[in-house]
């Protein structure tokens, strides 16, 4: 197979988790770990914006059971799903959702690397197509996954006038509503699309909803404003429009 694996580690301690990707990169270069994170929700965003082959998802996370994940994404039952955890106890529902497989911490190098084997047979044989195929889609997505207090919401993109910064966090401004998720700006950035443009440190814009660029300012269609660094304005009406 001559794509890599990619792979979401799932684990609420920072260093079980830095194992875990030096022990894959150990085994295997076929195994490409493109995100790290620790709790449920923030798995479900991850999921959703790098579309991963295989989670590698450990079942005790800050007081909750990863088994919730696949309440808040259901499509996690499309993926490839290896349970890590010091905990056997669980393995009889991990297996009642389909996962793939079932390694005990601390891990053994001899399981781990079996189990990259036949995640390379298994994709190899039926899922990396699929995958690939969604991937070169990417551009067509039409709403955005975002992480919020209340779960996961998926925002369409049409509808989203501006991004702001707010600390650790992302106020997603809509037309009639606004959606704080718990991400900073920058990790939206490369999830929009081209139309959206970076007009202040703290701001990202949806071009096609901006109705008037004067001085330092862009008004979008319900009114509102929001700053323009005076550095980007020749390059924002260039690409407006």
């Amino acid at each position: 197979m001559s794509n890599k694996i990619t792979a979401v580690i799932v684990d609420d301690e920072g260093q079980a988790r830095e194992s875990l990707r030096r022990l894959l990169q150990f085994i295997s270069d076929s195994v490409e770990v493109v995100d790290e994170v620790a709790t449920i929700m923030d798995a479900a965003q991850s999921i959703e914006t790098n579309n991963p082959d295989v989670v590698f998802l450990d079942i005790q996370l800050d007081g909750q059971l990863s088994f919730e994940l696949f309440e808040v994404y259901p499509d996690l039952e499309n993926k490839l799903v290896v349970f890590v955890t010091a905990h056997d106890h669980y393995a009889i529902r991990a297996i009642k959702l389909s996962a793939f497989d079932y390694i005990l911490k601390p891990v053994d190098l001899d399981e781990l690397s079996d189990c990259v084997k036949r995640l390379n047979e298994k994709l190899e044989d039926n899922f990396k197509p699929k995958f690939d195929a969604l991937k070169s889609n990417l551009h067509k997505v039409e709403k955005v996954a975002v992480a919020s207090r209340t779960g996961i919401e998926y925002v369409p993109i049409s509808d989203l006038l501006f991004l702001e910064a707010s600390g650790m966090y992302t106020v997603f401004h809509l037309q009639e509503r606004q959606v704080v998720a718990s991400k900073p700006v920058k990790e939206f950035e490369q999830m929009l699309p081209e139309t959206f443009f970076r007009s202040h440190r703290g701001y990202l814009v949806n071009m096609k909803l901006v109705e008037e660029a004067k001085g330092q300012e862009l008004k979008l269609v319900n009114g509102q404003s929001i700053p323009i660094a005076r550095s980007k304005m020749n390059e924002f009406k260039s690409k407006w429009k």
